[in-house]
């Protein structure tokens, strides 16, 4: 029976014949005062529940073993979410968005075991751990489990949060986890994606951009350039007798390099200049990879300029390339400091095309034959 069903029944036995008109003023003085008393029982304050009523829910319901264990979990984990939300709340974000990170996060550890999620909801009411600014590779997530005694499996769990921002900015894996785990970890004070100490702090997941894409050239104005040098085709290059795929300039400038020399290096340097990205020199071109690396590095110190950031993380969560393993590199210091690291560590750069010396960044036990099935010529 439905709402109005239901204020007719009413009505009508409430009449003396049992058959209510409105035209009757008797009869319709009765609706006015039965709506007048089902609207100040909607205006009452409704009942209190108590621990009483959630057993008694629980005991009546109809529930498999999966929902027992799915509302065990959430009923354990509630009482975790205002140290999520105090902790997030304490870092710098606003109020339009710091309850949805704490929902967000709460939502994910109560599928952990209970007691992980207890030791994760203490920690962060306790606190205490830095994050250490000196340059170092290795796995991001037992990095971070040791520096905060916490378990893997919730650090894990916690570093591949993703959302947006305030400003409907993406922030990437790691980045939360960060803020909520590290005392001198914060929300970014300037362009960064986060602070350490006071000081911007960049954080790239597997296969990121550094900044837009540069494109110096076409594929055309490319086999011009070194065409000189006896470089030769239409759509793809060829030297010598040997095709190059576009994927594989890094090789055909190491091939022309090792027969022309320091004006192979002038060249590619001026198309470097072209798009804001400093000289390299002839020891880059030891090998494909290097050279590749060099360039990548050069974009990278192109990017760090324009955002200002002192401190700098990659780590292989994120993209199809990835494999969400935590490997990761850290660098810190200044701009050369950064780059020298880098230069040393796992990193690896999508390979460079003539309309591509803006490669993603990556890390990978050794370089893949190609950073990424996308193509973006």
């Amino acid at each position: 029976m439905n709402v109005t069903d239901k204020l007719y029944t009413e009505w009508a036995w409430r009449t003396k014949t049992g058959v209510p008109d409105i035209n009757n003023p008797e009869d319709k003085a009765i609706l006015n005062k039965l709506i007048s008393e089902l609207v100040k029982e909607e205006d009452q304050e409704p009942k209190a529940i108590t621990k009483k009523d959630i057993i008694d829910y629980i005991n009546n319901a109809e529930l498999d073993d999966k929902q027992i264990v799915k509302l065990y979990q959430r009923v354990t984990n509630f009482g975790n979410y205002r140290s999520i939300r105090d902790k997030v709340k304490q870092k710098g974000y606003g109020d339009k968005i710091y309850k949805q990170y704490s929902q967000q996060i709460q939502s994910i550890i109560e599928d952990l075991p209970v007691e992980d999620s207890r030791k994760f909801s203490d920690f962060l009411q306790k606190g205490g751990a830095k994050f250490p600014t000196k340059s170092r590779g290795g796995n991001i997530i037992n990095d971070i489990s040791a520096q905060t005694n916490l378990p893997t499996n919730v650090v894990k769990a916690v570093f591949r949060h993703t959302a947006q921002d305030e400003k409907k900015r993406g922030v990437g894996m790691g980045e939360l986890a960060l803020i909520l785990l590290f005392d001198n970890v914060t929300n970014a004070v300037s362009k960064g994606d986060l602070a350490i100490d006071g000081q911007e702090f960049e954080v790239k997941g597997q296969g990121a951009k550094l900044g837009p894409n540069l494109r110096p050239l076409g594929n055309q104005a490319f086999i011009q350039a070194f065409s000189k040098f006896g470089v030769e085709g239409t759509n793809k290059p060829s030297y010598r007798g040997n095709n190059y795929i576009l994927q594989n300039i890094n090789q055909l400038l190491v091939d022309l390099y090792n027969d022309h020399g320091q004006e192979v290096v002038d060249t590619l340097n001026q198309i470097l200049n072209s798009v804001g990205l400093e000289n390299i020199d002839r020891a880059d071109f030891a090998n494909a990879t290097s050279l590749n690396t060099a360039i990548g590095i050069k974009h990278f110190l192109a990017y760090q300029k324009d955002e200002g950031f002192e401190h700098f993380m990659v780590h292989d969560f994120g993209a199809k390339g990835g494999g969400d393993t935590g490997k990761f590199a850290f660098v810190s210091g200044s701009p050369e400091q950064m780059a020298n690291s880098l230069k040393n560590s796992d990193i690896s750069f999508q390979k460079i095309t003539p309309t591509r010396f803006g490669p993603r960044i990556g890390i990978y036990d050794s370089p893949p034959s190609d950073y990424l099935e996308e193509d973006e010529e």
